[in-house]
């Protein structure tokens, strides 16, 4: 059996395209080659910053009035 962090890396990278988060997955360990422990470095600092949608203030366009001030 060869070791799955590679594919784990991957799947981690994928999961994150889904909410339209750039990742990226790099191994840094692997217990598989004989490390203690297998250790992935996520990324999630690549590719353009997300844009937050604007806020709605007034979603059915009332205007503040001063009626009953």
């Amino acid at each position: 059996a060869a070791p799955l962090c590679g594919f784990y890396a991957a799947l981690l990278e994928r999961y994150f395209e889904f909410f339209d988060l750039p990742c990226s997955a790099e191994l840094l360990r692997c217990r598989g080659t004989g490390e203690p422990s297998c250790e992935l470095l996520l990324d999630t600092t690549v590719g353009p910053a997300p844009v937050a949608p604007d806020l709605v203030v007034d979603p059915i366009g009332l205007e503040p009035t001063d009626e009953g001030a």
